[in-house]
Protein backbone atom coordinates (compact mmCIF):
# COMPACT_ATOMS: atom_id res chain seq x y z
CA UNK A 1 0.00 0.00 0.00
CA UNK A 2 3.28 2.32 1.23
CA UNK A 3 5.19 3.77 -1.98
CA UNK A 4 7.95 6.68 -1.95
CA UNK A 5 7.57 9.85 -3.60
CA UNK A 6 10.43 12.60 -2.76
CA UNK A 7 11.97 10.34 -0.66
CA UNK A 8 8.64 10.22 1.83
CA UNK A 9 5.86 7.65 2.54
CA UNK A 10 2.35 8.06 0.31
CA UNK A 11 -0.48 6.20 -0.53
CA UNK A 12 -2.54 6.12 -3.06
CA UNK A 13 -5.70 3.78 -2.90
CA UNK A 14 -9.68 3.65 -3.80
CA UNK A 15 -12.55 3.64 -1.37
CA UNK A 16 -15.97 1.71 -2.84
CA UNK A 17 -18.70 4.64 -2.65
CA UNK A 18 -20.86 0.95 -1.91
CA UNK A 19 -18.99 0.96 1.90
CA UNK A 20 -20.35 4.24 3.12
CA UNK A 21 -23.74 6.85 2.81
CA UNK A 22 -21.89 8.37 -0.60
CA UNK A 23 -25.05 10.69 -1.60
CA UNK A 24 -26.22 11.67 1.96
CA UNK A 25 -22.62 12.85 2.55
CA UNK A 26 -22.30 14.80 -0.89
CA UNK A 27 -26.00 16.11 -0.88
CA UNK A 28 -25.72 17.39 2.49
CA UNK A 29 -22.70 19.27 1.51
CA UNK A 30 -24.13 20.77 -1.43
CA UNK A 31 -26.64 21.91 0.54
CA UNK A 32 -24.36 23.93 2.59
CA UNK A 33 -22.42 24.92 -0.30
CA UNK A 34 -25.63 26.18 -1.76
CA UNK A 35 -26.28 28.24 1.56
CA UNK A 36 -22.43 30.31 1.53
CA UNK A 37 -20.21 29.36 -1.50
CA UNK A 38 -17.27 31.45 0.38
CA UNK A 39 -17.74 29.42 3.89
CA UNK A 40 -14.18 30.17 4.90
CA UNK A 41 -13.74 30.78 8.85
CA UNK A 42 -10.30 29.55 8.44
CA UNK A 43 -8.05 32.04 6.68
CA UNK A 44 -11.11 35.09 5.70
CA UNK A 45 -8.56 37.52 8.04
CA UNK A 46 -5.55 37.00 6.06
CA UNK A 47 -4.66 39.17 2.82
CA UNK A 48 -4.20 36.44 0.48
CA UNK A 49 -7.54 34.21 2.45
CA UNK A 50 -8.28 31.34 0.30
CA UNK A 51 -12.10 31.49 -1.38
CA UNK A 52 -13.78 28.43 -1.23
CA UNK A 53 -16.52 26.53 0.89
CA UNK A 54 -15.43 24.05 3.84
CA UNK A 55 -15.54 23.57 6.88
CA UNK A 56 -12.58 24.39 9.05
CA UNK A 57 -12.56 25.69 12.13
CA UNK A 58 -16.64 26.32 11.77
CA UNK A 59 -17.29 22.82 11.93
CA UNK A 60 -20.06 23.90 15.40
CA UNK A 61 -22.09 26.32 12.80
CA UNK A 62 -25.45 25.40 13.20
CA UNK A 63 -26.56 27.52 10.24
CA UNK A 64 -25.39 24.67 8.13
CA UNK A 65 -25.88 21.46 8.14
CA UNK A 66 -23.13 18.91 10.14
CA UNK A 67 -22.03 15.97 8.02
CA UNK A 68 -22.92 12.70 9.76
CA UNK A 69 -19.60 10.67 8.69
CA UNK A 70 -20.85 7.51 11.13
CA UNK A 71 -20.77 5.26 8.20
CA UNK A 72 -17.67 5.82 6.74
CA UNK A 73 -15.12 6.50 10.21
CA UNK A 74 -14.89 2.61 10.56
CA UNK A 75 -13.23 2.55 6.56
CA UNK A 76 -11.29 5.08 7.30
CA UNK A 77 -9.53 3.67 10.64
CA UNK A 78 -9.64 0.31 8.47
CA UNK A 79 -7.07 2.42 5.68
CA UNK A 80 -5.01 4.31 8.15
CA UNK A 81 -4.43 1.05 10.12
CA UNK A 82 -3.06 -0.59 7.12
CA UNK A 83 -0.83 2.23 5.86
CA UNK A 84 0.90 3.00 9.36
CA UNK A 85 1.01 -1.40 9.27
CA UNK A 86 3.38 -1.07 6.36
CA UNK A 87 6.04 1.53 8.68
CA UNK A 88 8.74 0.63 10.29
CA UNK A 89 8.87 0.94 13.92
CA UNK A 90 11.42 1.38 16.41
CA UNK A 91 8.87 0.09 19.46
CA UNK A 92 6.11 -2.21 19.66
CA UNK A 93 2.24 -1.67 20.30
CA UNK A 94 2.04 1.68 17.89
CA UNK A 95 -1.32 3.17 18.26
CA UNK A 96 -3.13 6.03 16.51
CA UNK A 97 -5.89 8.72 16.41
CA UNK A 98 -7.46 10.06 13.91
CA UNK A 99 -10.00 13.09 12.91
CA UNK A 100 -12.00 13.92 10.11
CA UNK A 101 -11.14 17.69 10.13
CA UNK A 102 -12.67 19.23 7.36
CA UNK A 103 -14.77 18.75 3.70
CA UNK A 104 -13.93 21.27 0.52
CA UNK A 105 -16.27 22.18 -2.00
CA UNK A 106 -14.80 23.73 -4.67
CA UNK A 107 -16.00 25.00 -8.15
CA UNK A 108 -16.25 28.26 -10.26
CA UNK A 109 -12.64 29.08 -10.26
CA UNK A 110 -12.16 29.02 -6.28
CA UNK A 111 -8.85 28.00 -4.55
CA UNK A 112 -7.66 26.92 -1.16
CA UNK A 113 -4.02 28.65 -0.61
CA UNK A 114 -0.97 26.60 -0.09
CA UNK A 115 -0.16 25.21 3.54
CA UNK A 116 0.56 22.17 5.62
CA UNK A 117 -0.56 20.56 8.30
CA UNK A 118 2.66 20.80 10.48
CA UNK A 119 1.60 20.53 14.21
CA UNK A 120 -1.52 19.54 13.61
CA UNK A 121 -0.76 15.68 12.58
CA UNK A 122 1.76 13.32 11.06
CA UNK A 123 -0.19 12.57 7.73
CA UNK A 124 -3.19 13.89 6.54
CA UNK A 125 -5.75 11.98 4.32
CA UNK A 126 -7.57 13.31 1.09
CA UNK A 127 -10.69 11.31 -0.02
CA UNK A 128 -11.95 12.53 -3.76
CA UNK A 129 -15.65 11.67 -3.05
CA UNK A 130 -16.61 13.81 -5.99
CA UNK A 131 -14.46 15.11 -8.63
CA UNK A 132 -14.51 15.31 -12.96
CA UNK A 133 -11.48 14.27 -14.11
CA UNK A 134 -11.77 16.62 -17.10
CA UNK A 135 -12.09 19.86 -15.28
CA UNK A 136 -11.00 19.49 -11.98
CA UNK A 137 -7.08 19.28 -10.89
CA UNK A 138 -5.84 17.52 -8.43
CA UNK A 139 -4.52 18.65 -4.88
CA UNK A 140 -0.95 20.16 -5.67
CA UNK A 141 2.13 19.08 -3.68
CA UNK A 142 5.27 21.66 -3.26
CA UNK A 143 8.52 19.64 -4.14
CA UNK A 144 10.57 21.40 -0.51
CA UNK A 145 13.66 19.70 -1.29
CA UNK A 146 16.59 22.47 -1.23
CA UNK A 147 17.46 22.35 -5.18
CA UNK A 148 13.91 22.68 -6.00
CA UNK A 149 13.83 26.57 -7.45
CA UNK A 150 16.91 26.51 -9.10
CA UNK A 151 15.56 23.14 -10.99
CA UNK A 152 15.52 24.59 -14.76
CA UNK A 153 19.18 24.84 -13.87
CA UNK A 154 19.55 21.49 -14.01
CA UNK A 155 20.83 20.33 -17.82
CA UNK A 156 18.73 17.62 -20.02
CA UNK A 157 16.56 16.82 -17.05
CA UNK A 158 13.83 17.61 -19.18
CA UNK A 159 15.17 16.08 -22.32
CA UNK A 160 15.78 12.58 -20.96
CA UNK A 161 13.27 11.61 -18.35
CA UNK A 162 9.96 10.74 -18.67
CA UNK A 163 7.45 13.05 -16.65
CA UNK A 164 6.00 10.41 -14.21
CA UNK A 165 6.03 10.34 -10.43
CA UNK A 166 9.24 8.67 -10.27
CA UNK A 167 10.77 11.57 -11.82
CA UNK A 168 9.02 14.48 -9.83
CA UNK A 169 12.23 15.42 -7.48
CA UNK A 170 13.25 17.29 -11.22
CA UNK A 171 9.72 19.34 -10.91
CA UNK A 172 8.80 22.73 -8.20
CA UNK A 173 5.53 21.24 -7.44
CA UNK A 174 3.52 17.64 -8.44
CA UNK A 175 -0.21 16.46 -8.62
CA UNK A 176 -1.11 12.47 -8.44
CA UNK A 177 -3.63 12.09 -10.70
CA UNK A 178 -6.82 11.35 -8.83
CA UNK A 179 -10.53 9.81 -10.05
CA UNK A 180 -13.54 10.10 -7.80
CA UNK A 181 -13.87 7.72 -5.06
CA UNK A 182 -9.57 7.91 -4.58
CA UNK A 183 -7.58 8.47 -1.31
CA UNK A 184 -4.10 9.79 -1.13
CA UNK A 185 -1.83 9.68 2.14
CA UNK A 186 0.63 12.16 3.07
CA UNK A 187 3.07 13.64 5.34
CA UNK A 188 1.93 16.66 7.20
CA UNK A 189 4.78 18.25 6.67
CA UNK A 190 4.38 18.44 2.78
CA UNK A 191 3.13 21.85 1.92
CA UNK A 192 -0.01 21.59 -0.96
CA UNK A 193 -2.56 23.80 -2.08
CA UNK A 194 -6.19 23.20 -3.99
CA UNK A 195 -6.86 24.89 -7.38
CA UNK A 196 -10.28 24.88 -9.89
CA UNK A 197 -9.21 26.15 -12.77
CA UNK A 198 -12.52 25.18 -14.95
CA UNK A 199 -16.43 25.06 -14.12
CA UNK A 200 -17.67 21.97 -13.96
CA UNK A 201 -21.37 20.49 -13.36
CA UNK A 202 -19.61 18.63 -10.79
CA UNK A 203 -18.27 20.48 -7.23
CA UNK A 204 -15.18 19.28 -6.50
CA UNK A 205 -15.86 17.79 -3.13
CA UNK A 206 -13.12 15.98 -0.92
CA UNK A 207 -13.12 15.35 3.03
CA UNK A 208 -9.78 15.47 4.62
CA UNK A 209 -9.03 13.26 7.52
CA UNK A 210 -5.23 14.15 9.76
CA UNK A 211 -3.96 11.02 11.89
CA UNK A 212 -1.16 10.54 14.38
CA UNK A 213 0.80 8.28 15.65
CA UNK A 214 1.08 7.17 19.75
CA UNK A 215 2.60 5.43 22.36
Amino acid sequence: MINSILGLPYAHLSLSSKLYDKSKIISDIEHNYSLDKQRNNWDADLSHSSTLHHSNCDDENSFFLKINYEKIIPEYEKIIKDFLSNLSYNQKDIKFNFDIVNYTCINDNQYMREHDHIGHCDFFMIHYIQFDEKNHLPTIYKNTHSFAPYINDIKNTNKFLKNNLQNVWREKDFIINVKEDDIVIMPGAVPHLVVNKNNSVKNRITIVTNFNLMD
